[in-house]
């Protein structure tokens, strides 16, 4: 957990829900590293009393398109601790894994949003956000991350501090590595 101005914040991340690790694992072995996935994210939300903000920085799926039963579990999961902790806000932002790149599809993040929106201390984020004073960007198949942060900058309120699911290897695709000078710039 991090304190930033007074706000306790725990940081959840690449959860990479709905793999399947096959490759190396022998027959009897299999499902266990899923279970144990399934285990820390779920651990995440232990001890939350005194939590302002649970984040989830993006890529809580392992691809845009798993299986419903992943879907549900994790929808479930979130309504279950957010309805147990109502002073905490969670944060779910999407990540480049979360959403298709084909604008036409649905992905299982779209479908897990329309699950858990009725809970009011749950945000899917897939735009640019402010929450409090602490903006969120998501990975976005069409803008770059520079672009997103121009957007986020664009509002009246005074923005904190800003949190997005980037690359940051410069070896990674320009379009959603961590856009360090434009962040300077603010």
């Amino acid at each position: 957990m991090i304190n930033l101005n007074g706000l306790n914040i725990k940081l959840l991340g690449d959860t990479h829900l709905g793999k399947s690790f096959k490759n190396g694992v022998p027959l009897h072995r299999r499902g266990e590293r899923e279970a144990l996935v399934w285990k820390t994210f779920e651990e995440s939300f232990e001890n939350l009393e005194n939590v302002d903000y649970h984040i989830n920085m993006g890529d809580i799926f392992d691809r845009a398109f798993v299986p419903y039963t992943v879907i549900y579990k994790a929808a479930d999961i979130y309504a279950r601790y957010a309805m147990s902790f109502p002073k905490t806000r969670f944060i779910i932002i999407a990540g480049n894994h979360d959403l298709s790149k084909d604008l036409e599809k649905r992905s299982a993040f779209n479908l897990f949003e329309m699950m858990v929106r009725r809970v009011r201390n749950i945000f899917v984020i897939e735009e640019p956000t402010l929450v409090g004073i602490i903006g969120f960007l998501p990975y976005d198949p069409v803008r770059t991350a520079e672009e997103l942060i121009e957007d986020l900058m664009m509002s009246e309120d005074p923005v904190g501090v800003v949190m997005g699911h980037w690359d940051v290897d410069m070896r990674s695709d320009p379009h959603n590595l961590i856009p360090t000078k434009t962040l300077a710039r603010y």
